[in-house]
């Protein structure tokens, strides 16, 4: 059982001397982010374990203060709510991996672009993050061989749906619409032989 509390009490102050003298601070509501995480060994070669958890991120100096040069205060922080699941387990001289999670972001901060062209920052709705990543790895395998002594390999992979919610840009609705820059699937391989009992070869795809 692994448990922890954090508290964020995020604050800013800022001045401004051009075009016009001004003097302000930004304080925030304060946020509890518990995070809670059980494990269980049903057997030496099989684990299970089971997450959740908030999470919070505070506005950076870029989003504040954006490229128009207005100080950006009615921003709020980025949080959601992250629930996992998961299993491992060892089969023979493989060990698998699986993980799925859910996670849903509130207050998501945005881009945007006024008349000029500059870019100022928005809370904007937020998005919808579930997915399932794996992990297939192998022990190094040894041989009894005048070339080739040994041999491993790692797989990884995910399948993601991450979506946005109640997301509008002026008149367009995008809620629903995929977040755009991320793969729906994904693998990752690696492999080692080693032979000549000094040489290894490495394959990454």
């Amino acid at each position: 059982l692994d448990a922890s509390l954090s508290l964020n009490t995020m604050q800013y102050q800022w001045e401004s001397f051009f075009s016009n003298s001004e003097l302000g601070e930004k304080k925030f509501k304060h946020q509890w982010l518990p995070n809670l995480a059980v494990t269980y060994k049903i057997n030496p070669s099989f684990t299970v374990r089971a997450k959740v958890e908030k999470s919070s991120s505070s506005q950076k100096k870029e989003e504040v203060r954006s490229y128009n040069l207005a100080i950006q205060n009615q921003l709020l922080s980025e949080y959601g709510w992250n629930k996992e699941l998961g299993i491992r387990k060892r089969v023979g001289s493989v060990f698998l991996e699986l993980t799925a999670f859910d996670f849903n972001l509130k207050d998501a901060i945005v881009k945007r672009q006024d008349h000029n062209g500059n870019d100022y920052f928005i809370n904007a709705g937020g998005t919808s993050q579930t997915g399932l990543e794996f992990t297939i790895e192998s022990k190094k395998y040894r041989f009894i061989n005048s070339y080739f002594d040994s041999f491993n390999f790692l797989i990884t992979g995910n399948v993601y749906d991450f979506k946005y919610n109640d997301y509008s840009v002026d008149a367009n609705n995008y809620s629903g619409n995929r977040l755009p820059g991320i793969s729906n699937f994904s693998t990752q391989v690696f492999l080692n032989v080693g032979f000549l009992k000094r040489f290894n070869i490495n394959y990454t795809n």
